[in-house]
């Protein structure tokens, strides 16, 4: 006597559906998704821009010398600061040693220099802005306290509803991040 044996398997037609309820879903979740990731990166760069200013102001104190942030260009051996409020480049924090106050970390990138690197903050994505309100570096005295004035350093994306976040700098020196 013979037996007949079903198929066990999905049909075209199932299959079909199926990826067509998937397509939908991550044509509603990719957005949503790329989104996340800018805000992401947004945080993230606030988080190490803050790190960097609190570690400068602690340099400074520690180190009882002045300490620079800002937005820099090589040149030679040398690290100049911007004079620009887009900060999108690469960012730096120094001791300026040789007290000269021409914003440059001479000779930073040699050995035996008489200004010292101490940290650097990579250039961001192109899918973030960094700016600043008005500033174009900032420099903390021995004290902790700024010698240049208190403003706000502005990170956003560069999406339909950029996130932004807002580092706020005072004349004492504290820095604090407020998400918008």
């Amino acid at each position: 006597m013979r037996t007949q044996h079903r198929n066990q398997g999905f049909t075209l037609m199932e299959t079909l559906i199926t990826l067509a309820v998937v397509g939908i879903l991550v044509a509603i979740a990719a957005p949503n998704y790329s989104e996340l990731i800018k805000n992401r990166r947004v945080e993230g760069s606030t988080k190490d821009i803050l790190h960097l200013l609190q570690y400068a102001r602690s340099t400074a104190v520690n180190g009882k010398a002045n300490v620079t942030v800002c937005s820099y260009v090589i040149v030679g051996n040398s690290l100049k600061c911007e004079s620009s409020t887009n900060w999108n480049n690469q960012i730096m924090a120094f001791i300026d040693r040789d007290e000269v106050a021409n914003n440059i970390c001479n000779d930073c990138l040699a050995e035996g220099a008489s200004d010292t690197l101490l940290r650097q903050h990579s250039a961001s994505s192109d899918s973030l802005k960094i700016t600043t309100n008005g500033f174009t570096l900032i420099s903390f005295k021995a004290t902790g306290n700024l010698t240049t004035a208190a403003g706000n350093i502005q990170i956003s994306s560069n999406t339909q509803n950029p996130k932004a976040t807002t580092i706020t700098l005072t004349n004492s020196g504290s820095a604090s991040a407020k998400s918008s």
